[in-house]
Formats: structure tokens, C-alpha cells, sequence
């Protein structure tokens, strides 16, 4: 990978299948920021959660202009398909993807991963899910039968 040294990080939303995607970038040597896009907003007056923040903020990158060089029509149409409302506190709310497959769009997977490429995560919860996985991972090998009562794991 030409520009391996030059990668700050690559953003994973690890919710579902997701964090097994971060553990295979992870064990090619890539750093990796853990995105939860279901957590509470930086800014939670103005934005539903994590996901909304990220979305809105793409947003304003793209018409200040800062962004340029997607020549790829799926990833353009993904973006230009995604809506958002206010809800009844005045938080922007990106539609989630059952209410975009229920007016008959596909999942946005290029339009979301050209948006967490761009997303500057400075969350105090990055991590979390590396450091509960090595906790489960030292569990199991204390105990790897997790038997009750012995202080194995619950899982």
C-alpha cells in the first residue's frame, strides 16, 4: 500500500459487521478509529447523534468546497438521495436506512464510506470496543469453557 505510512486513520462505524472489519484492518497494521455513529453527538443540542454530526459536517465540507474528486455516479447518487428532518427538539436526524428502503433507496455503503473517511473523530470512547475485546479475549483464556460459577465468562 503506497500511502500506508501517510494514513492518519481509517474511521470504522463498528456496529454489527463492522467490527470485523476494524479487526482486519487492525491486523494488517492499519490504524484504526472506532466509530459508534449511534453514540451522543459531540454537539447534542444541534444533532441527534453521532451519525447525524458526522453527515451534517461532510455537508458543510462539500458546499464550502473543500471537498472535490468523486467522479464515481453510484457514490454521487448515494449522497444526493440521503434526507434528514428536525425532530421535535430541533436536533438534525439523518434518515436511517429503513425509512430510505421503505421510499425504495438502497443502502448508501459508498455515500457512508466517502463520509467517515472525512469524519475528524475526537471522541473519549475510541477504543472501547479494542479494549472490551481484549477483555472477552483474556476471559476465554483464563477460562475458555466459561463454566458458571467459576468465574468464567457469560458468553
Amino acid at each position: 500500500m503506497p500511502f500506508k505510512t501517510q494514513l492518519r486513520a481509517v474511521n470504522v462505524d463498528v456496529v454489527g459487521i463492522g467490527y470485523y472489519m476494524a479487526q482486519h484492518l487492525r491486523d494488517h497494521k492499519l490504524p484504526v478509529t472506532e466509530i459508534n455513529v449511534g453514540q451522543t453527538a459531540g454537539d447534542a443540542e444541534k444533532y441527534s447523534n453521532l451519525k447525524a454530526e458526522i453527515y451534517w459536517n461532510f455537508r458543510l465540507r462539500a458546499l464550502s468546497g473543500e471537498l472535490a474528486g468523486l467522479t464515481d455516479d453510484q457514490t454521487i447518487a448515494q449522497l444526493a438521495g440521503i434526507r434528514y428532518r428536525h425532530n421535535s427538539r430541533g436536533q438534525i436526524v439523518i434518515e436511517s436506512k429503513d425509512e430510505a428502503r421503505k421510499r425504495g433507496v438502497k443502502s448508501p455503503d459508498r455515500a457512508e464510506a466517502v463520509i467517515l473517511a472525512f469524519a475528524e473523530i475526537s471522541d473519549p470512547y475510541a477504543g472501547m470496543f479494542e479494549f472490551y475485546r481484549q477483555q472477552a479475549e483474556e476471559a476465554r483464556r483464563q477460562d475458555p469453557f466459561g463454566f458458571p460459577g467459576e468465574g468464567g465468562n457469560f458468553w
